[in-house]
């Protein structure tokens, strides 16, 4: 590319990385990662389910509101963390969800040598492909110019990005039945109480129970 940004710091991450779903915790439980997110799977796997609970039932007017479109229920702020000691995490931003799992996926498969901007929530990720790796700048303006305007840029392995995002699908749909626990009698119709879950884990509402 004609502007690769030189004078930005690169930082090699290779496949030194693990991935996390994580939801904003708002105050209501306990962060386990940065200062604002705790994981999907703790939360689910928590003997005492209470904190959960404290999380979905936040959303009680959306879930009381529920009707047969789902268009009162949305994704739980949060999504896909990368964590590596080699640099600091890349986290949702403001506005991301866990919805935004589509994206991630669409920056493993991206291909050319273009930067894209990758939502993760603003600020957004830029990205492109370098040879075998890809290459990912944080931080940056959705919408704004397609370089990155400041580093460092993160070198990443893209076979590691998909086989460490493989089973974060398989992650969410293990979570339905507990996040249809907690809904509760926020919605007495069992159907509805099911497509609400998926629809607060940005699951397709229609997709396979």
């Amino acid at each position: 590319m004609g502007d690769d940004r030189p004078d930005l710091e690169r930082v090699v991450v290779g496949d030194a990385f693990e991935l996390e779903l994580v939801i904003e915790s708002h105050g209501l439980s306990q962060p386990t990662i940065d200062d604002n997110f705790v994981r999907v799977a703790d939360l689910v796997a928590a003997p005492d389910k209470m904190i959960l609970h404290s999380e979905v039932r936040a959303r009680r007017e959306q879930l009381a509101a529920f009707g047969p479109d789902g268009s009162s229920v949305t994704a739980l702020d949060g999504g896909v963390a990368l964590l590596s000691p080699h640099v600091d995490p890349i986290l949702p931003e403001c506005c991301g969800d866990l919805g935004d799992l589509g994206s991630w996926q669409a920056l493993a498969d991206l291909e050319g040598e273009a930067w894209r901007e990758i939502w993760i929530g603003h600020p957004v990720l830029l990205a492109r492909r370098a040879g075998p790796d890809l290459w990912i700048a944080v931080n940056q303006e959705p919408g704004g110019e397609m370089t990155p305007q400041h580093g460092p840029i993160l070198v990443v392995s893209p076979e590691a990005l998909r086989e460490r995002l493989a089973p974060i699908g398989a992650i969410l749909e293990e979570a339905v039945p507990a996040f249809e626990a907690a809904i509760g009698d926020l919605i007495r119709s069992p159907e509805d109480r099911r497509l609400a879950a998926r629809a607060l884990l940005g699951l397709p509402m229609y997709g396979d129970a």
